[in-house]
Order: structure tokens, then C-alpha cells, then sequence
């Protein structure tokens, strides 16, 4: 009798173990469901409820975790993951989202150790390699994370995104053509990666290759025809070559198919002037079409962004079809706007407006400020004795200013492009 009790005993345990068990792994789909359906909340409140009989399960404490960051909740996220490792130090995959938690605060310094040991114990893992690579890049430390990027990529020679990440950290040390190089290994085994792509345009035209950037881009144009973004590189290019016609086809075709910034418009309206100055004399009308349509993609251009450059060519534009009056206004705009640093020449294109205007107090005001911004612009003395001479036939003042022009030519001194009249 004593044994029948003892084998009841032990169906007991083992039917109530078994439906223990049922319910722990209904529980733990239910978990798994919520988390894959993206219902982190869910998941939250299920997993606290688990925890309340079971605070110290590393597996629910790691779930949970997950639910936190994948909800955007970083800070507790940390404190989950950071009482996993508590509980069970070294869990890698812990370790990772917890480094990855720390980057989303921007906390480099914290994140750095974290990553530093898994890239130690399993250089294998090309995630978490990539991470202290970055790391690495962040804080300066090129030769080191070149280091990690070519161990990863004796891993995994097919990646092209680590040969992207290596070209980036060559033109962070300004080896531009080994991160030509670099990119362009990046591009044959992932074309589509726009980010590799226009990086290696821009070094193309910085190193002067700007044919290899227009052939390539080209082929690009070919392919993804109603794509504005190779149109826009495309366009960048021809740009940079000052081949301002093409560039300019290149930019409307961008605008057609969606690109309405006014990065691309302001480039388009600066190569129709470009251009228009480029054309012979005796395409007067044609330069004035051009001209024209200077002035309404400028314009286009302004209704996005105020920006000093767009209102320089706009009022330039405007000279150039004897728009004088609007002119001024444009170029005080762009002077209101612009850096000190081409503020003379600024100054200088809004006087060739007033002095079509006849507006010859202005002009001379004008030239005495930018005396004052660059003093070795002695041409301009010889202008303003030039206006008092034969504009105000006041020969004092003529003397004055043709005295202090042929001192500064005795001293020797900067001339700029406009020559005495």
C-alpha cells in the first residue's frame, strides 16, 4: 500500500512537472509572438507578469530588454541588459545590444570596452567587428580600425560594405586615391550602394578624374533612367568640368523626376548663366534665354532656401538683361548674407548695377567700403578720382584720390579684375 502511494506520489509530480511545463512554453510562444508581431507592449506587460515568480530568468530578463529597445526605450534597456550580465557575465548577445543601446545615447566611451572584448573573443562576428570598427573611426583611431576592417574582411571578401567603411577611413586621413580605390571595390559588389557611389565621385573631381566620374555615372543614367539622384550626380560632374550646357540638362531631367530641392535648382539657374556667359557675343539672343531661365530656376530656388550664393547669381542674371534696379536689391540681399570673405566682390558686382544707373554717389560709397574690407584694391582709387574727374568735374578731389592711387602703385599693390576707365 505504502508503494501505490508512492508511485501516485510520483504520477502526480509528473503530471503536474509536464503541465508546468505546457503552460512555461505557452507562456514563452506567447512572448515570442508578441515580439514578432512587433507588439512590444504586450510583450512588456507579459514578460513583468513572468518575472513576478521569476525575477531572476536571464532569458526573460534578456527579452525584455529587447522589447525596451526595439521600443525605442534605450534607458531601460540598458538596465535590463546590464542585469543580465550580472546574472550571467559575458552573454555576448547581451553585451552587443547593450553596446548598442549606449551608441543610440551617443555614448561612444561606454560602448567602446563592450565592443572592444567581443571583437577580442570572436573576431569572427563581422556585426559586432563592424561596430568597434566604427567605434574606432569615431574616435579617430584610423590605423586601428583598418586593422579590424581587413580582419573582417579576410572573414568575408565579398562584403561590400566593409570595403566602403575602409575607403571612408582612407579619405578620413586624406589618402584620397586609396579610398577611390576602396569605394570602387565597394561598387562592384554592391552597385546599387549610393552612398559608395557618391562618395567616389566626389573623389573623382577632387583628384581631377572628373571623365571617370561622367563615363560611370553615365552608364548609371542609362540603366535607372527616371532616377533623379544619378541624374543629380550626373549634373555635379558636368558641373565641376564646367561643361554648364550638359550640366544643365543633367539638372532639369533631376527636377522632372523628383528632385525639387534647391541644391538642385540653384545649380541649375548657376549653369544656365555659366553657361550663357560662355556663349560667343553673337548669340545675343540665345545668351538672354539662357539668362532667363537663370533667373526663374534661381527663383525657384529662393522659394525653398534664402541662401547668399542664390541671390549673388539671381542678381547677376538680372544685370545681364539690364534688370539694373532689381539688381541692387539682390545684391544687397546677398550681402546681407554672405561671408565676409567675398564680400568685396559682392560689393563690386552692385556697383557695375548703380553705375548703369547712374547712381553715382552710391558707386563711390560703395568703393570706399570695400578700401576699407581690402586696402590693396588701388584700382579703386583711380575709379572714384575717375567719377569726380569727369562725372562732378571736381579736380580737387580727382587730385586727391589719383595721388593716393600712384602712391599705392609706387608701393606696390593688389589690382583686381576691372581696369581703370
Amino acid at each position: 500500500m505504502n508503494k501505490n502511494r508512492i508511485i501516485n506520489v510520483i504520477l502526480f509530480f509528473i503530471i503536474f512537472t509536464n503541465l508546468l511545463f505546457g503552460q512555461n512554453m505557452k507562456v514563452t510562444d506567447n512572448i515570442n509572438y508578441l515580439l514578432l508581431k512587433e507588439d512590444y507592449s504586450g510583450a512588456i506587460a507579459e514578460i513583468k507578469k513572468c518575472l513576478q515568480t521569476d525575477s531572476l530568468n536571464t532569458t526573460l530578463i534578456f527579452k525584455l530588454g529587447l522589447a525596451y529597445q526595439k521600443s525605442l526605450q534605450f534607458g531601460r534597456a540598458v538596465t535590463s541588459y546590464t542585469k543580465v550580465l550580472h546574472l550571467k557575465p559575458g552573454d555576448t548577445d547581451a553585451t552587443s545590444l547593450l553596446g548598442q543601446c549606449y551608441l543610440e545615447f551617443g555614448q561612444i566611451n561606454m560602448a567602446y570596452p563592450l565592443f572592444k572584448d567581443l571583437f577580442e573573443k570572436d573576431s569572427n562576428n563581422v556585426k559586432n567587428g563592424l561596430q568597434y570598427a566604427g567605434i574606432l573611426v569615431e574616435r579617430n583611431k584610423y590605423p586601428e580600425a583598418l586593422a579590424v576592417y581587413r580582419t573582417l574582411l579576410s572573414r568575408d571578401s565579398s562584403n561590400g560594405y566593409i570595403y566602403r567603411e575602409i575607403g571612408h577611413c582612407y579619405y578620413l586621413m586624406d589618402s584620397l586615391g586609396t579610398a577611390g580605390k576602396y569605394y570602387e571595390l565597394s561598387l562592384k559588389r554592391n552597385k546599387l550602394d549610393n552612398i559608395a557611389l557618391q562618395q567616389f565621385v566626389n573623389i573623382c573631381l577632387k583628384t581631377h578624374r572628373g571623365k571617370r566620374a561622367i563615363d560611370l555615372l553615365s552608364v548609371y543614367v542609362y540603366k535607372y533612367p527616371t532616377d533623379a539622384f544619378y541624374h543629380k550626380l550626373l549634373a555635379d560632374s558636368y558641373f565641376e568640368a564646367k561643361i554648364y550646357d550638359y550640366a544643365s540638362s543633367s539638372y532639369t531631367k533631376a527636377v522632372f523626376y523628383g528632385d525639387s530641392s534647391a541644391y538642385v535648382y540653384q545649380k541649375l539657374g548657376i549653369s544656365q548663366y555659366s553657361y550663357a556667359n560662355q556663349l560667343d557675343s553673337i548669340k545675343a539672343s540665345q545668351k538672354m534665354k539662357n539668362y532667363t531661365f537663370a533667373i526663374k530656376a534661381l527663383q525657384a530656388a529662393l522659394s525653398k532656401d534664402s541662401s547668399a550664393i542664390t541671390f549673388y547669381f539671381l542678381a547677376s542674371a538680372n544685370q545681364k538683361i539690364g534688370n539694373y534696379e532689381k539688381s541692387v536689391g539682390l545684391f544687397r540681399k546677398a550681402i546681407e548674407l554672405i561671408m565676409p570673405g567675398v564680400l568685396p566682390d559682392i560689393y563690386l558686382r552692385l556697383s557695375e548695377s548703380l553705375l548703369n544707373l547712374k547712381e553715382y554717389d552710391k558707386v563711390i560709397d560703395i568703393y570706399e567700403t570695400v578700401l576699407k574690407l581690402r586696402p590693396n584694391y588701388s584700382e579703386l582709387l583711380y575709379k572714384i578720382g575717375h567719377i569726380y574727374e569727369n562725372i562732378y568735374h571736381n579736380k580737387a578731389n580727382a587730385a586727391k584720390y589719383y595721388k593716393e592711387y600712384m602712391k599705392c602703385k609706387d608701393i606696390g599693390s593688389e589690382s583686381i579684375s576691372e581696369k581703370p576707365d
